[in-house]
């Protein structure tokens, strides 16, 4: 049997037809769009991994691993190494919540 490449996003959208995975996926949703933050404003600031690392006191192969959110123990960045990252992209971290309803405001 050949190998068949399939796309991500074909991947992506069999995968989610399943309630399980649906549901694993957007439990961490927050998270993926943290990580994409990230990347985006460190790319804004024109910076790499490596001058990232670099200003973190880190390897680029620690800043890759922060900035996909997957580790060897598999956990979220803590918000130490937040401040750290938002630091050397020349940023300064805001976090925000927002309510579930619209019954209270903040």
């Amino acid at each position: 049997m050949a190998y068949n490449p399939v796309s991500f996003k074909k991947f992506e959208k069999e995968a989610l037809k399943e309630p399980n995975v649906r549901l694993a996926y957007e439990e961490l949703e927050e998270e993926f769009t943290l990580f994409a933050e990230m990347v985006k404003a460190r790319k804004m600031v024109q910076k790499t991994q490596k001058d990232v690392a670099k200003q973190m006191h880190t390897s680029q192969a620690a800043v890759a691993r922060i900035e996909s959110g997957f580790s060897q123990i598999s956990h979220s960045p803590t918000l130490n190494t937040l401040k750290k990252y938002a630091k050397a992209i020349d940023c300064r971290l805001t976090i925000k919540l927002t309510p579930e309803h619209n019954n209270y405001a903040i």
